[in-house]
């Protein structure tokens, strides 16, 4: 998998949380955010916390491609500095 699949996997498990409790542990990397528990509000945050950390800029195009955890990661592999 994506070189930077720890470092977001611990972003996750750091910053987010359903219903008050930590992610589940391992996290399906195929689900959705939303499908993992996750509110939209909360799902926007944590994607701009990850161009930050890796920090990579935001690009609009790029939201709607992103469907599942691993897509995610893989985006984030493919754009970091």
């Amino acid at each position: 998998m994506a070189s930077c699949e720890s470092r977001f996997l611990q972003l996750a498990y750091d910053n987010l949380e359903v219903d008050g409790q930590p992610l589940p542990r391992p996290l399906d990397l195929e689900a959705t955010m939303m499908d993992s528990g996750i509110s939209s509000l909360d799902a926007v945050a944590f994607f701009r916390l990850v161009m930050r950390e890796f920090d990579i800029p935001v690009r609009p195009d790029a939201v709607s491609r992103i469907s599942s955890w691993k897509s995610l990661i893989e985006y984030v592999d493919e754009n970091a500095s």
